[in-house]
């Protein structure tokens, strides 16, 4: 009876251990999945950002291009002077 005891003890630290890698594991893969996520939507975040601002600077080209003051487009864009000043140079 002693044995068996001691056998089932072992089994049950045998068992708590495979229980507790099992949920290591699933615990790191959770958290690579969230991280992937995470990437992926800052990855979308940064597209539109860049995507707005290349929009917005087509726009303030098209302005500059017909002539419309500087201090205007600035208002009308948030783009500095200074930053259509060089954007005219570019042109």
């Amino acid at each position: 009876k002693h044995l068996d005891f001691l056998s089932y003890m072992a089994s049950l630290e045998e068992t708590r251990e495979i229980d507790m890698r099992k949920a290591v594991r699933e615990a790191v893969q959770k958290a690579k999945e969230e991280g992937i996520e995470q990437g992926i939507e800052k990855g979308r975040q940064r597209g539109r950002q860049e995507g707005e601002k290349a929009k917005t600077l087509e726009i303030a080209k098209s302005l500059l291009a017909e002539g419309f003051d500087v201090s205007l487009i600035s208002k009308m864009t948030d783009l500095s002077e200074e930053e259509l000043r060089k954007l005219g140079n570019l042109m």
